[in-house]
């Protein structure tokens, strides 16, 4: 599916930093011509390819800003959700009086600041579940880019937000994308630890989960691409998971998939790839009983 552009004619330059002056959005990333593009406030919106914006602590994919010196066009994702829409609407508000236009169009309909608030997107929404559900018929798990980080889908995450009632189905979607962009967790990175024989060289790939925090861990351990490339023709030896409190002291070392598996509550899904474990540090010797 392609995005939804809505295209603005105009040759006033815009700064990035113009279109923070609302304390609503943010800045997540920007599409560089070249390396030596560096952003910053005060960048030309037309230094870059694009500018990806979003509205802070809300949106799931935010809304990409592009100018060739006469048109605006602000491309909203096909996947977009009620949230990202609300805010890519107050957005093209915002836009349309700091450029003092007059209107912006779309597939040869013009909007102006009072008529762009009636514009319904619960349709395009819909076609924008509909577009997953098919692509999963055909894709085991598919990619979706996030204002963030990227969002991995398959039948099982997918399920959980569309097996609902009708009245519930766009708020989840909204919901659990949003979580996946906005969650305020300890992310875990893989480190990888080297142990050296005289025959062999061996590693282990270790994760740390924080037991006083929320901690998003992938769901099974394998090696990130980047280690894979770095340590992919050595012996692998069993993942482990280092336990620690938010001071940084280690706790425990459990196997990583086993004590995942093992957790009954304080576990959900972030997405299809990682998984979100609850702090249980007031229970921790009964969730380590097992490993004792």
């Amino acid at each position: 599916m392609k995005p939804i552009v809505f295209t603005i004619t105009s040759q006033r330059a815009l700064t990035i930093g113009n279109l923070l002056q609302s304390e609503l959005f943010e800045c997540a990333s920007v599409a560089a011509k070249d390396t030596s593009s560096q952003p910053s406030a005060d960048s030309l919106i037309s230094d870059f390819g694009s500018v990806l914006f979003g509205v802070k602590g809300q949106s799931s994919f935010g809304f990409r800003l592009s100018f060739d010196g006469k048109t605006y066009q602000l491309s909203i994702s096909p996947f977009a959700t009620p949230s990202d829409w609300t805010g890519a609407i107050f957005f093209l508000k915002m836009l349309l009086a700091i450029l003092e236009a007059d209107s912006c169009q779309l597939r040869g309909m013009s909007y102006t600041v009072d008529t762009i608030d009636s514009f319904n997107f619960n349709s395009m929404v819909l076609n924008g579940i509909s577009t997953i559900a098919k692509t999963l018929q055909e894709n085991p798990q598919i990619q979706l880019d996030g204002v963030h980080r990227p969002i991995y889908i398959n039948q099982l995450y997918f399920g959980q937000i569309v097996h609902v009632p009708d009245d519930q189905l766009l708020v989840g979607y909204d919901q659990r994308f949003k979580l996946t962009q906005q969650i305020n967790a300890y992310y875990s990175e893989q480190q990888i630890f080297t142990i050296k024989s005289e025959e062999e060289e061996y590693v282990f790939p270790v994760n740390y989960l924080n037991s006083e925090v929320l901690t998003v861990l992938p769901a099974k351990s394998e090696l990130t691409l980047e280690n894979l490339r770095q340590f992919g023709d050595k012996k692998n030896l069993e993942a482990r998971l280092f336990i620690i409190n938010s001071a940084g002291n280690k706790l425990a070392e459990v196997p990583y998939n086993q004590f995942l598996e093992s957790l009954s509550e304080g576990i959900f899904m972030l997405d299809a790839k990682y998984v979100v474990v609850e702090p249980f540090n007031s229970k921790l010797e009964q969730v380590l009983s097992p490993f004792r």
